[in-house]
């Protein structure tokens, strides 16, 4: 009876971390509950015109910065079923050209470029994950839009479809930024 009595008693030290899934994406671990509400409708439009932007951005030759150029490119994704029509009607062709003339893709024309790299890493879960005591480390996924190498440097590139200030970016994406 004594033992049966202990055994109630007993704290497994590490059931905290029999509640932590094994993997995680960057996106899941991006998550926070102070993104600000939107309605559904809101919601799928500006998704659907991120994912579009992000699509024409995945497609398109960074070396081919003249207006005429970029609507054949787009003309080209939506006959290969990369985009629809519809979607091609939301892209600003002064944005994507304003994109392929900074200075970074200037540096991305002149070194290697990786789009959609893929990546898998192990990080401590009290790392990526608020208010968690455990040093468990977990697999983080996540797709890298682009990377660019050049001179001995690396500069990883998120897309980001939003009127939000560089500040406000940085902040939203901090655990993102982390990894």
């Amino acid at each position: 009876e004594e033992i049966i009595m202990d055994s109630e008693k007993y704290e497994y030290k590490y059931l905290p971390s029999t509640k932590l899934y094994s993997k995680y994406t960057v996106s899941t671990l991006n998550h926070t509950e102070k993104e600000i509400p939107l309605t559904t409708e809101i919601f799928e439009r500006i998704t659907t015109i991120g994912t579009t932007y992000h699509k024409a951005m995945e497609f398109l030759d960074f070396n081919k910065t003249d207006e005429k150029t970029i609507k054949q490119q787009i003309a080209q994704m939506i006959q290969l079923n990369i985009i629809t029509k519809d979607q091609s009607d939301l892209l600003k062709i002064e944005y994507l050209q304003k994109v392929l003339k900074s200075e970074l893709f200037q540096i991305a024309r002149q070194g290697q470029c990786l789009k959609e790299y893929g990546f898998t890493m192990y990080v401590p879960v009290n790392q990526v994950i608020e208010n968690e005591t455990s040093t468990d480390k977990i697999l983080v996924q996540g797709v890298l839009d682009l990377v660019i190498k050049y001179n001995n440097e690396v500069y990883v590139v998120d897309y980001k479809y939003s009127n939000n200030s560089e500040e406000e970016l940085t902040e939203r994406y901090k655990k993102q930024l982390y990894l």
